[in-house]
């Protein structure tokens, strides 16, 4: 699989996860438009973002809400494959009177 946020994830040291590379293109997004990262979104690895700073002054956090609306994450999941393996769980849920 090729793309840019793919291959920027495979270079770190860390599993790869769908879900950490939609977060990292995400913020590839928010960079681009805002010339910061968004603390809420940001990869669980310890990593710099591409060189950039978090948005934390009032310019830069209504930026990102303002992007963030704009924001379209079909491109991300065209670049972001699902990982070879993982774990799912199904969810059952039930109730009963008590006594019964």
């Amino acid at each position: 699989f090729k793309s840019p946020i793919y291959d920027e994830l495979k270079k770190l040291d860390y599993e790869y996860e769908q879900r950490s590379c939609l977060k990292l293109c995400y913020q590839k997004y928010i960079i681009e438009k805002c010339k910061c990262y968004d603390l809420n979104y940001k990869p669980i690895f310890d990593q710099p973002l591409f060189d950039a700073n978090p948005c934390i002054n009032l310019t830069d956090v209504y930026c990102t809400m303002r992007e963030y609306a704009n924001f379209d994450a079909k491109k991300c999941y065209e670049e972001c494959p699902l990982e070879c393996k993982s774990i799912s769980y199904e969810f059952q849920s039930w109730y009963e009177d008590y006594p019964g």
